[in-house]
């Protein structure tokens, strides 16, 4: 049973944020608020509609990083270098001595900015801990960067994360983490061309990131498979065999049943 919250609204911008916040707290879960504004003509309707683009009415789901607090260093930020597990500062407390140390800040991409920033943090720090209990709430917006229709997300990010180990002298050691992200990051790619283009112009452009993949890949070493995604591994060893139809077919299968 879904209750209904009502609220009349006008000219109570003093105490209408307190008034919606009294609502959201409440501990029944199956409810809505209607914000009716009366031709106010203070702030009003401006508050009611800056709850309104905060509020994702559901929770999606629960992580929680301390699920692998028993994982060691090593195997932790490798799957933090691949995003198979989450990346976001938004995650993560660092020390203020070590951010300012190494230099540490988010990049300028414009999806995964918190990619080097997340594995610089962990590499530089001798020991990690992990917080028992939620502690950060993310929205999702449909209109969110993360959500944009780049074809290549991830590529350029990669890239610069191979020309971070490289310049801090760990690319020997991580090389084959490195390999995996990139080919994490062309199969976010091959993802994206398969439901966002039709046939033909699919087909030249995973055409055109294969032969971009190989070509980023480092031949001299392997590839760090077991800190892949299972999504990111299979489509990245279908893209690697040049199976593009099946590509398509999957992806797009998968997006016909959301």
């Amino acid at each position: 049973m879904k209750i209904s919250v009502i609220i009349p609204v006008y000219n109570a911008e003093s105490y209408i944020g307190r008034c919606i916040e009294s609502v959201q707290v409440q501990t029944f879960g199956d409810w809505q608020m209607i914000l009716v504004d009366d031709g106010s003509n203070d702030n009003s309707l401006a508050i009611c509609q800056k709850y309104a683009e905060i509020d994702d009415g559901s929770i999606v789901r629960k992580e929680y990083l301390s699920v692998y607090k028993n994982m060691k260093k090593d195997d932790f930020m490798r799957a933090q270098m691949t995003g198979k597990i989450n990346w976001g500062g938004v995650r993560k407390v660092v020390k203020r001595e070590i951010l300012e140390k190494n230099n540490i800040k988010y990049s300028n991409h414009k999806v995964g900015e918190e990619a080097l920033f997340t594995y610089c943090s962990v590499y530089y720090s001798q020991t990690i801990a992990f917080i028992e209990k939620p502690a950060y709430f993310y929205i999702l917006r449909a209109d969110s960067l993360s959500h944009t229709k780049m074809d290549d997300p991830w590529g350029e990010v990669a890239l610069a994360l191979k020309a971070k180990t490289l310049d801090n002298g760990s690319y020997a050691k991580y090389a084959d983490t490195v390999n995996a992200f990139i080919l994490t990051a062309a199969a976010v790619s091959a993802d994206r061309l398969a439901v966002n283009y039709k046939r033909e112009e699919y087909r030249k452009k995973i055409e055109s990131l294969y032969i971009s993949l190989i070509d980023k890949l480092d031949k001299a070493y392997p590839i760090d498979y077991n800190h892949m995604s299972l999504k990111a591994k299979f489509l990245g060893k279908l893209l690697l065999g040049r199976h593009f139809s099946l590509i398509r077919a999957i992806s797009r299968s998968k997006r016909l049943m959301k």
